[in-house]
């Protein structure tokens, strides 16, 4: 009978490793480490290169499924052959929204703007490829292609 005891225990601690591991998995899909204040993000998707210099990150809410961060970014750009940077004289306010489902980044007093990762047909627009590198970056810290990144983290968004 101690035996019984011993593996139905044995049991039950498994499936709840695997149920906690699951759910950790969710929350932490997402990871903001890249874009912590002094990072830099640049997009040279064409010229000039869209450069960013984070002021400021705010973690404002989390669940299982998103993370909503506000950054305080200072834009710059530079030529794509040149390493240095044309700064801006003000800095911006954005609210990024990490969705699989909804990536959403919002210039404040601005439309938000949704990013179609993924988008079935035709990826992402060229006025958007640098919103859709900073959300990467901002919300996996990826810095690869955009392709990869959707194949990677499973991003199905239609416009």
């Amino acid at each position: 009978m101690k035996h019984i005891y011993l593996v139905l225990s044995l049991f039950l601690t498994l499936i709840s490793y695997e149920v906690s591991a699951r759910n950790s998995n969710l929350i932490t899909q997402f990871n903001h480490t890249g874009i912590q204040k002094g990072a830099i993000s640049e997009s040279c998707y064409r010229e000039p290169c869209a450069v960013a210099k984070v002021l400021s990150f705010e973690n404002i809410s989390h669940t299982a499924n998103t993370s909503r961060i506000k950054l305080i970014l200072l834009g710059g750009e530079r030529a794509y052959e040149s390493k240095s940077v044309s700064w801006n004289k003000k800095p911006h306010t954005l609210i990024v929204n990490c969705s699989l489902s909804r990536p959403v980044i919002e210039k404040i007093g601005q439309q938000p703007t949704l990013i179609p990762l993924g988008n079935p047909s035709g990826g992402v627009p060229g006025t958007l490829v640098g919103s859709a590198e900073l959300y990467l970056k901002a919300c996996h810290n990826f810095t690869g292609t955009i392709e990869d990144a959707v194949s990677r983290f499973g991003y199905q968004v239609q416009e």
